[in-house]
This record gives C-alpha cells, sequence and structure tokens, in this order.
C-alpha cells in the first residue's frame, strides 16, 4: 500500500546493495546517503524518482518495462519516450558516456556526483536544454559536439565541478579563429 518512500528512508544502511520493489503502489522512489547501494529495481507504477544523493556505488537503476514514464537502458533512466535523461547512476563502471541522439533534455541532476569511473560524457546537438545541477560536482569532461552550448548549462554545472574550463564544442569543417582583447571567436562552415 506504500505509495512513497522518503529520501532518508534507507539512510546508513552502509551494507545494502539492493533494493528492489517488485510491485504495489509505489509512485515516488528516492534514497541517499546508502555507500554500498548498487542496485534500485522499480515497479511500474513509479511516476517519480529523486536525486540518489550520496550514493557513490549505484552502478544501475532498473525500472520495469511495464512503466508509462519511465525505460531504463543499461542501468540508466530515460523517459520513457527517450527524450529525457532523467538519472544517470553515480557508480557505474564506464569511463566514457555517449548520450544518445533522441535526447534533448538532461534532467535536474541527472550526471550529478557522478565522479568514480566516468572521464568523458559525448553531447550530441539534440540536447538543446540542460537542468539544474544536472552536472554538479560531476568531475567528467563534456565534449559537445554542436554549434552553440544547450540552454541552462550555466546551471547545470554548480558545484565543485571546473567543466567550463574542459567544454569542446565540435565543428564540422574551416575552422577558423579571432584574437579579440577579451576573448577568442570561432568560426566555420
Amino acid at each position: 500500500t506504500i505509495t512513497s518512500l522518503p529520501a532518508d528512508s534507507f539512510m546508513g544502511c552502509i551494507n545494502l546493495k539492493t533494493i528492489t520493489v517488485s510491485s504495489g503502489k509505489l509512485q515516488r522512489f528516492d534514497v541517499e546517503f546508502c555507500q554500498s547501494l548498487e542496485t534500485v529495481n522499480l515497479p511500474e507504477t513509479v511516476k517519480a524518482i529523486g536525486k540518489f544523493e550520496h550514493c557513490p556505488m549505484l552502478k544501475s537503476i532498473n525500472i520495469n518495462e511495464k512503466n508509462a514514464t519511465f525505460k531504463s537502458v543499461d542501468g540508466v533512466v530515460y523517459s520513457k519516450d527517450g527524450k529525457t535523461l532523467v538519472k544517470y547512476p553515480a557508480g557505474k563502471l564506464a569511463s566514457r558516456f555517449v548520450i544518445p541522439k533522441t535526447v534533448t533534455t538532461v534532467y535536474d541532476y541527472a550526471f550529478s556526483a557522478v565522479n568514480s569511473n566516468i572521464k568523458e560524457i559525448y553531447i550530441y546537438s539534440s540536447v538543446v536544454k540542460m537542468g539544474d545541477n544536472a552536472f554538479s560536482e560531476c568531475t567528467a569532461k563534456l565534449l559537445f559536439q554542436a554549434d552553440k552550448v544547450p540552454s541552462g548549462c550555466a546551471n547545470a554545472v554548480k558545484g565543485k565541478q571546473t567543466l567550463f574550463n574542459q567544454i569542446n564544442v565540435y565543428a564540422p569543417t574551416k575552422v577558423s579563429s579571432t584574437e579579440k582583447a577579451n576573448s577568442l571567436e570561432l568560426t566555420w562552415e
């Protein structure tokens, strides 16, 4: 009969490795401060998930395939239509991640505190919006393949991240640069 679990429901469970909610009426789920948590399995009824703060070992968030709101692909949570990347687990074992070309929005806190393994995140021009704190305290280098940085980027990189020093924007061909007093102007075809 439970419809919601507050983020602190499992706080301090230092040996907890897996949480599975296989059925029931759970509509909202979040967890925080679970240092050893590796896997979360959620039912088809879930309509909202939280930030999963301070879960550095979390490798996979799995959503029941009958869920009408979300889907998970290799443990990463997306909106059901695949247009929004909702949450990338902080402890996922990958050195790089390519955001699929179907994604247009990176949701609030999607990559927050992802710093254990990932070194590079590739972002295609299909991503036009980034949510608040989407990359806060994420130590990965962001590599944009776009002609402009998506809207909301300034609010997406708050925290300890020094992200703006690491942005690479890939241009198609015939790149030229012009130095100005306080800037560098890039142009291309």
